[in-house]
């Protein structure tokens, strides 16, 4: 099962450290499902050899382009870059009717023509539009460390799509139309309706999906009018007034509009790292792992999916979460833990500890990496697999710490690949 619209932000991120050998099968066994697959596309949502296209998203992408860049495919990097390309360019069944439920193959031949997913033509087309620019990134990010100069050029462009409905008036992603306006009238908490003329999102609003654009964080404060703009976004995302469950099922666990029970939210209360104040993460993670976790047959907020709250959990719990799932890089949180110890495929062993945790002590107030001072709040990938000892120094009182830490980095861990 390929329950890849969950499972790309966290689940197979997490593989990459404790299953590395599995990742490879994984990506061997994605190739081969494409070869076998009529419409000659990767997987979307597969289950039982079968692909059902329930959920949006081209995500096997990210999860290729991850494995790539750490060094765990087995596949010649062409191939996985011609097998992206293949599935990226498929222009879809333009259809409205029968089993087209998600537009992530249906309607592809109106985002490679107009930039967007116009609704109207396609449902939640505002959804599709952000994950798929997400996803077209990632082929970039693994065209630039193959040397292909073309595809990455081309794809760069394309993962900058999330511009295409962007309504620089109300601050926020909208529907835009097949005529190229945006669909009227607008409500950024309302959750639309399954008829196929009135859904914007999947499984969200305009709140909730405002902040998927993982691959450009920088580019997205920037639309919003800087940094301090997007931290008092953030600010109001979580302290929205309560209006009750919402109409969609699989949206629970709600701070303000923040659901944790739904997988697009997952990365959002790691944002403050991007805007100079780690100190909201941290407390931000620390409550949700306590009062949305717990050891009951109820315990989860909401859906296991596959596995991807449990993933959100164990990142969260060792205090850190790929917020890009393709990146390379992980954001710093609140640990839960006193000590975790990774014992790794390649025979490394990675240590982490909190020292001085508590109920009350949840806030970072000093870092070090193999012992010595650490000032990022994001660690790199390939740190970890090297081995070693990260420590944590907790307190009960928000620190200045990270808050003036340099840019969480991208794609090669040095620099944004946009730069």
């Amino acid at each position: 099962m390929f329950s890849l619209w969950d499972t790309f932000r966290a689940t197979h991120p997490l593989f990459t450290m404790i299953h590395q050998e599995r990742t490879g099968d994984i990506i061997s066994t994605m190739l081969d499902f494409q070869k076998q697959n009529p419409t000659k596309m990767l997987p979307m949502w597969s289950m039982y050899q079968n692909e059902n296209t329930c959920m949006i998203g081209l995500h096997a992408f990210p999860v290729i382009a991850d494995a790539y860049m750490k060094g765990l495919t087995k596949s010649k990097p062409q191939d996985l870059i011609n097998a992206m390309v293949i599935s990226a360019n498929q222009p879809g069944i333009d259809s409205t009717s029968g089993r087209a439920i998600y537009p992530s193959y249906y309607g592809q031949m109106h985002y490679l023509k107009k930039g967007y997913h116009p609704n109207g033509l396609v449902r939640t087309g505002v959804s599709v539009t952000l994950e798929h620019a997400y996803d077209d990134w990632t082929v970039a990010l693994a065209a630039n460390k193959s040397g292909d100069i073309n595809v990455k050029n081309e794809f760069l462009k394309r993962g900058q799509y999330f511009e295409n409905v962007w309504d620089t008036n109300t601050k926020f992603f909208r529907a835009k139309l097949n005529n190229g306006k945006f669909r009227e009238p607008f409500d950024p908490r309302a959750y639309h309706r399954e008829d196929f003329h009135d859904r914007d999102y999947t499984e969200g609003n305009a709140w909730q999906y405002l902040w998927f654009v993982p691959h450009d964080v920088y580019g997205l404060a920037d639309m919003m009018g800087g940094k301090k703009a997007m931290a008092d976004k953030l600010d109001q995302l979580f302290t929205l007034p309560y209006l009750g469950e919402s109409t969609v099922g699989d949206v629970s666990g709600l701070i303000g509009d923040y659901a944790h029970g739904n997988e697009p939210c997952h990365h959002v209360g790691y944002l403050y790292n991007y805007v100079g104040q780690p100190w909201k993460t941290q407390k931000l993670i620390h409550q949700i792992d306590k009062e949305f976790y717990k050891a009951a047959p109820d315990g989860y907020i909401g859906n296991e999916d596959a596995g991807q709250m449990s993933a959100w959990y164990v990142f969260s719990a060792m205090g850190f979460y790929p917020v890009n799932p393709a990146g390379g890089i992980y954001v710093f949180g609140s640990p839960l833990l006193e000590e975790v110890q990774m014992n790794l495929e390649n025979g490394n062993k990675f240590t982490i500890k909190a020292n001085n945790i508590s109920k009350e002590n949840i806030y970072i107030q000093s870092v070090k990496l193999n012992g010595k001072p650490y000032k990022n709040v994001w660690i790199k990938h390939g740190d970890i697999v090297s081995g070693g000892t990260l420590e944590y120094n907790m307190g009960s009182k928000p620190s200045k710490w990270g808050a003036k830490t340099k840019p969480v980095p991208y794609a090669d861990g040095t620099v944004q690949l946009n730069d």
